[in-house]
């Protein structure tokens, strides 16, 4: 059962999230692709959330997709929250936190395919938020689950799968180390 919320700093987790980590290389280009894209390399920087220990085989078929519970992010224009729900659920256990920032900002901004590697560079020389600062965590209450290999996917808040998490077991039931998604500053 999930203990009842605190109340203090503004830096309060909120709900289960992975941490960024920060990925440089080649990365998807254009819009929203339909089908398998390129993503950077992983760093062996420490992902808390979703390590499959090495060695593991998953038990049972990987999740295709998100589980259909919990709001979609939605507006006239698409949010940075929707887009990253785009990225995700169009790609679940594809991309890492660090493809997925660096493309949601180049669809925003409209960078052309041509100069994405030397944008991610650049984009990446200076620290940036990390997925739990996202309103997929914070706002929807989405769970971001990231692979051993910092690969994503999302849990609606109402599903099963959600709640695996929450008691520190993935949804192919290895241990998970939980990080919630940051509160936003009140």
């Amino acid at each position: 059962m999930r203990p009842p919320a605190r109340h203090g700093s503004s830096t309060e987790p909120t709900g289960p999230i992975a941490t960024d980590p920060i990925a440089t290389g080649p990365i998807a280009t254009g819009p929203i692709p339909a089908g398998p894209i390129a993503t950077g390399p992983t760093p062996t920087d420490r992902i808390p959330t979703g390590r499959i220990p090495s060695g593991r085989i998953p038990s049972g078929p990987i999740p295709s997709g998100p589980i259909p519970t919990g709001p979609i992010p939605a507006g006239p224009v698409p949010t940075v929250a929707a887009l990253t729900y785009e990225l995700i659920t169009g790609h679940p256990y594809e991309l890492t936190s660090g493809d997925v920032i660096f493309t949601v900002m180049a669809l925003r901004r409209g960078i052309p395919d041509a100069d994405r590697v030397a944008a991610r560079a650049e984009f990446y020389a200076a620290p940036r938020a990390c997925l739990r600062s996202s309103d997929l965590g914070k706002r929807y209450g989405w769970g971001i689950h990231a692979d051993a290999d910092g690969r994503l996917a999302l849990y609606g808040v109402e599903s099963h799968e959600y709640g695996r998490l929450l008691d520190g077991r993935d949804p192919f039931g290895a241990c998970v180390t939980v990080t919630r998604a940051m509160r936003s500053s009140r």
